[in-house]
């Protein structure tokens, strides 16, 4: 007896299905019509006998959940409850959700635009930073062509300098008298 209970257990079960026709619509009568569309509604509803008990999806991923923060947690529990809104089911099921993929897809398109005409200014600007750069270095070596030792001591003489000899120079020794003598020959009195 055990034996078969056991067996009896392990077997597969199986299920009559049950074909039905349907009628055309015109057949049918304003009663058996308006019932049609009351099952249909409670079959969008209630959930399907055929469909096995969902889990909490937190539940499931709890060693995961432990890790995140709380408010990502909220987040996707908020996500979560907005893809099973009826509201988010209806709007799937007809027109409207055309137009809102129609309207999402043209933003993409335009943030897309956007931004390839944000990369086309900045490239703009990176090549005339180079420009400039280059223009810069250009007047750089111009400026110290102009300034070489070669240049200044050539350009020397017709503004009343002269280059001197390293051992004409000679350094004076000051006293705080030599003070009162420069003030007095720059025309300063006291």
């Amino acid at each position: 007896m055990p034996a078969r209970a056991s067996a009896a257990r392990t077997a597969p079960v199986r299920h009559k299905v049950q074909v039905r026709t349907r009628r055309p619509v015109s057949a049918r009568t304003p009663d058996a019509r308006r019932a049609a569309a009351a099952r249909r509604a409670e079959a969008r509803t209630s959930p399907s006998r055929a469909t096995p008990a969902r889990r909490s999806r937190t539940a499931s991923n709890s060693a995961g959940v432990a890790s995140l923060p709380g408010a990502a947690v909220r987040s996707a529990v908020a996500v979560r409850d907005i893809s099973e809104s009826s509201l988010i089911k209806r709007m799937t099921r007809g027109r409207a959700w055309v137009a809102v993929l129609t309207t999402m897809l043209a933003g993409i398109v335009a943030l897309n635009v956007y931004s390839v005409s944000l990369n086309v200014k900045a490239s703009a600007a990176a090549t005339a930073i180079d420009r400039l750069e280059r223009e810069n270095s250009a007047f750089r070596g111009e400026i110290a062509e102009r300034l070489s030792s070669d240049q200044v001591e050539a350009a020397a003489p017709s503004l009343g300098m002269i280059v001197l000899d390293p051992t004409d120079v000679r350094y004076l020794n000051t006293t705080p008298d030599d003070a009162e003598q420069a003030a007095l020959n720059l025309g300063y009195t006291r």
